[in-house]
């Protein structure tokens, strides 16, 4: 591999965190227009909770006993949007890669593309970025949370924890059996053939852990600047373990891709469930 190529890698990984540091400085910039958009939208979140009358009845009648405010819920709305874009996005990949469609043939080139640039110093950085997403390294921070807000009793907290990693690692384990998706045909190190690719579990694994981590957070950290970093950086490690993966090797674009969309999916469907079962116990 000559120096030019692995040049190529390192700057793109460097215009990758310019990237984020940029739009960090424009949302900080323009704090107060983003945060009187947000006020127009919960002013109008209000107007949808002063029609709940509606639902009042048919929560009776089925002995709901989830408050009809919930229905029009800022949680419910955010993460049924999220629920329903991340399922569709996973759907169209999936569905392009079991129809051989023009997503599979960018992935080929990709996998050449990287490995025709791989260097030692290169790929020592990828694999620790890697390791990042790792089970080890997941199931040990979910261990120290779990411990945590056991400690502080913070039981839904922990309910939203242990539905989404154990939850989410099955998932992804299960796509795997029904895909069998081959890996790519050209990696740096050994790779079963009984390991199939479609969807990536280190991304999966990215996405619940740092996204958990960024919702952790955001309860905590009152001031935008700082709200809007941890949510910069969670997306940031997970850009960056999905790339990992493809320069390695272990994976193709679309398998990454893929597991971000449905690890963004199920991790909105274990908040929504976890903040309903809050509110359904706050009204008993």
């Amino acid at each position: 591999m000559t120096p030019k190529s692995d040049v190529s890698i390192i700057v793109g990984i460097a215009l990758l965190f310019v990237f984020f540091l940029s739009l960090w400085t424009l949302l900080i910039r323009y704090e107060n227009k983003i945060k009187k958009y947000l006020k127009k939208i919960l002013i109008f979140h209000q107007k949808l909770q002063d029609q709940k009358f509606f639902l009042t009845g048919l929560f009776k009648f089925f002995h709901i006993k989830l408050p009809p405010t919930w229905i029009f819920g800022l949680p419910l709305i955010l993460g049924s949007l999220i629920f329903i874009i991340s399922s569709w996005i996973f759907g169209s990949i999936a569905e392009d890669i079991v129809s051989g469609d023009p997503l599979t043939l960018l992935d080929t080139y990709l996998n050449k593309w990287f490995f025709s640039r791989t260097s030692h110093s290169t790929t020592e950085i990828m694999i620790f970025i890697s390791e990042l997403a790792s089970f080890n390294t997941v199931i040990i921070v979910y261990l120290i949370l779990l411990l945590f807000l056991a400690w502080k009793k913070f039981w839904y907290d922990l309910l939203f924890l242990s539905l989404s990693i154990p939850g989410g690692m099955f998932l992804v384990h299960m796509m795997k059996v029904v895909f069998q998706r081959p890996r790519p045909p050209l990696h740096q190190f050994f790779i079963s053939s009984l390991d199939h690719s479609f969807p990536s579990g280190h991304a999966m694994n990215a996405t619940l852990l740092y996204g958990i981590m960024a919702i952790f957070a955001m309860q905590i950290i009152k001031i935008w600047r700082w709200q809007v970093f941890v949510v910069l950086f969670s997306i940031l490690l997970i850009c960056l373990v999905a790339l990992s993966r493809v320069y390695l090797g272990y994976h193709y674009l679309s398998d990454t891709l893929a597991s971000i969309a449905i690890g963004a999916a199920w991790l909105s469907l274990c908040f929504m469930t976890t903040t309903a079962l809050q509110q359904m116990d706050s009204r008993e």
